[in-house]
């Protein structure tokens, strides 16, 4: 695939400390945070905001909770501590070793639990209407007020049978402020508890939770609002202005004419923005649900056409809002833009909803971004704390292994034999990790390439919805990328990963991501021609650049950094590589660069293929386990490394000497001695370097002998009679001196 060419580069500068220093410095970072604002006021303009950078496996986790448990008494007398995690699980496991952690004075502390959440008491969901709740999401103010509990106008509670001793509902009766464990998903949602809050620490990136999409069919967005004969002056002059509103956006973002600009001229500023978005609301029509009703009658309503009127009332509002939050742009907000939508014309907007800015945060995540952790809180104080994974590290050097190339485009034969090949290496890492180290291997891939796998595998059920389900592959345990790694410690214990290509959002979903997070910047966003990544240098943990896919506009890079590059780094982090418990082994088996993990060698992915065992990269070492190989199926007695030599030994590999010349000299010195010595190891042969000097000359030669030194030399005499033996069973530590004229001719 050809791509265009674009020069920035990604810069990126590790600074390695010794882990016990990290951990040192992690704790007294975090101290010294709350320390200082255990009295800040519970809402300010300028909240106070700690970004920690910290390297997966030096107990980030562990240090906050501890942290907190020491210092946390002072933030509850004023609110909540709210302490997030990716999910339900993983706010388990926290809050089971925060209590761990506390001691004698032990605090308060809950995991705050979703309606479809599994109730740990009952091993059921919380609520018993969960599945009404998720048709309902976004369709409604409150799904509390529709389907649980309601007070009505002369103050009566209305309520369903199951909302008295409800465990969900029961969450909201704490009146002691608490430190709550809880998914992601509650920073841009309401939170079903009472009171203050003190303090909020996110574990792991958080930013997408925080973005949305709203497509809008143009043919409803044109639709003038629907007014009867009773509707007030008041209502009819938004009808109009809303009306107005739409036509105008629909030209401005059908012709690229400066949005904003025209809204103004328009009288149509900040106020009378938001003005029209508060008064949508109140066209939003009655669903007519009540708590009381059942569950039937209550799935029939959601499906009317009332409902979907307020669908698109409650989208329409969020695209006004938008205008109003966009109003000082002195052109077009790259967060609101026309598209395609089931074939028809859309406009869609690209929503950012900022977090909750009335107590401190601490952010914990091994791939903070500035940039991105800046958009949300410019005045965050940003703390990296690094130190060097302890593992050795192989990656394929030539190849991405894609999902494109691994299911080869849905050629099913083509597909199988690269799955195959994977599969190889897979058994040689398997049968390495028992043999060496006992351990076991884990497998990380996208769940395209998993089912690709399992299938040349020919193992069922490799298409599991949830990843705790997948079966053993060839002895590995499996996983996809994504956010269920995050955070996981079960995999510490394992000798080796293998990494199968890279998780690669499809470039819409990045620009999605772009325009919401980045649409109102005074910088344009540049966007990718034909949906298509770039060819960029970026810089790799050794400082060295590299080539690799890139997207044009520099937000989008470090945007797509975050889902694969810290896909990757966040997968082989899982073995916790910072003070392992003994040797681990990384392989990865995709070319892209990563930006904080040193590579300790780089080989092509044919040479992992055929030979698994032979951790130095050899250029094509295939053509010289050829040219050992006779055209009968016998090895040779032995081959020479010169040119010449390589030309009349193996003819049927070297048909010329200058093709042999053209292979000889892609070695470094010594290199295809020890290429000879491998494969001669893979036959169980002995290998013997001689040096050899041509009969009246001085020019020495290096050749291999498959026999043991003391039968070195009588052999080589043999095979070539025209050349006097030197030297033979050369050690290896002085092989590298004797060959520095192995790639050139014999006179």
């Amino acid at each position: 695939m050809a791509f265009a060419m674009f020069d920035t580069e990604i810069p990126t500068s590790v600074t390695w400390l010794d882990p016990a220093d990290a951990r040192a410095k992690l704790k007294d970072t975090l101290r010294r945070f709350l320390q200082e604002n255990s009295d800040a006021p519970s809402v300010t303009d300028d909240i106070p905001v700690l970004g920690l950078k910290v390297s997966a496996g030096l107990g980030k986790t562990r240090a906050a909770l501890e942290a907190v448990a020491e210092l946390g008494a002072d933030y509850l007398k004023i609110g909540h501590i709210l302490f997030y995690v990716p999910t339900h699980a993983l706010a388990e496991e926290a809050a089971q070793e925060f209590q761990c952690h506390s001691g004698g004075d032990v605090l308060p502390s809950l995991v705050l639990r979703g309606r479809n959440a599994i109730n740990p008491e009952t091993g059921t969901q919380m609520c018993q209407r969960w599945e009404l709740a998720d048709k309902l999401s976004g369709k409604v103010d409150s799904i509390t007020k529709v389907i649980c509990r309601t007070k009505t106008a002369d103050g009566k509670i209305n309520e369903a049978a199951c909302a008295s001793g409800c465990p969900y509902l029961a969450q909201r009766e704490i009146s002691q402020n608490h430190v709550i464990f809880l998914p992601h998903s509650y920073l841009a949602l309401p939170l079903p508890i009472k009171g203050a809050i003190a303090l909020r620490i996110v574990d792991e990136k958080f930013w997408s939770t925080l973005t949305s999409t709203e497509e809008i069919d143009l043919r409803d967005w044109k639709k003038s609002i629907s007014l009867d004969s009773s509707s007030s002056a008041a209502q009819q002059a938004h009808a109009k202005a809303s009306d107005k509103v739409r036509q105008m956006v629909n030209a401005c973002l059908t012709n690229n004419t400066p949005l904003h600009e025209e809204l103004r001229n328009a009288g149509f500023a900040e106020k009378e923005l938001q003005a029209l978005a508060d008064t949508e609301r109140t066209f939003w029509t009655d669903p007519e649900i009540q708590p009381t009703m059942g569950i039937d009658e209550i799935s029939a309503k959601i499906d009317t056409d009332k409902m979907s009127l307020n669908v698109a009332a409650r989208r329409n509002a969020k695209v006004f809002a938008l205008l109003a939050e966009t109003a000082g742009r002195q052109s077009n907000t790259e967060r609101l833009c026309m598209t395609q939508k089931d074939k028809a014309d859309a406009i869609t907007a690209y929503i950012l909803q900022p977090p909750p800015q009335d107590s401190p945060y601490i952010l914990l995540d091994a791939d903070l971004d500035e940039s991105i952790t800046r958009n949300f809180f410019p005045q965050a104080e940003i703390v990296a704390l690094r130190s060097r994974p302890l593992a050795e590290i192989t990656q394929v050097s030539d190849l991405t292994l894609s999902d494109t190339w691994l299911t080869a485009n849905e050629d099913t034969a083509k597909s199988k034999e690269r799955c195959k090949k994977v599969l190889s290496i897979l058994d040689y890492e398997v049968a390495r990790a028992r043999r060496e180290q006992d351990g076991d291997v884990l497998l990380v891939a996208t769940t395209k390439v998993l089912r690709a796998l399992y299938e040349a595998a020919g193992v069922p059920n490799g298409g599991c919805d949830d990843p705790e389900d997948l079966p053993p592959l060839r002895g590995a345990d499996v996983r996809w990328f994504g956010p269920r790694m995050l955070g996981l410690n079960r995999f510490k214990s394992h000798a080796t990963i293998v990494v199968v290509g890279r998780q690669q959002p499809p470039v819409s979903a990045i620009e999605a991501y772009l325009r919401a997070m980045f649409g109102d910047g005074d910088k344009a966003l540049q966007f990718a021609k034909e949906a298509k990544l770039i060819r960029g240098k970026v810089i790799d943990a050794q400082g060295s650049t590299r080539h690799a896919q890139v997207h044009p506009d520099e937000h989008a890079r470090v945007l797509l950094a975050q889902s694969r590059e810290a896909g990757a780094e966040q997968a082989i982090a899982r073995l916790r590589l910072i003070d392992p418990s003994g040797p681990k082994r990384v392989l990865i088996l995709s070319n892209l660069p990563l930006p904080n993990l040193p590579i300790d060698r780089s080989i092509p992915f044919n040479q992992l293929v055929e030979f698994p065992g032979l951790t130095e990269p050899m250029p094509n070492l295939s053509r010289l386990k050829r040219a050992i190989t006779q055209p009968n199926g016998t090895l040779r007695r032995g081959i020479r490394t010169s040119p010449k030599g390589l030309h009349e030994d193996a003819p049927h590999e070297f048909r010329t000497r200058n093709a042999a010349k053209d292979y000889a000299k892609k070695f470094a010195a010594g290199q295809m001695i020890r290429g000879l010595r491998h494969l001669a190891e893979v036959h169980k042969l002995d290998a013997t370097e001689v040096t050899l000097a041509h009969v009246g000359g001085r020019r020495r030669i290096s050749a291999v002998v498959f026999v043991e030194p003391s039968q070195a030399g009588r052999l080589a005499g043999e095979l070539w009679p025209d050349y006097r033996v030197i030297y033979t069973s050369v050690p290896a530590c002085e092989a590298d001196a004797l060959i520095e004229d192995a790639c050139l001719p014999s006179p």
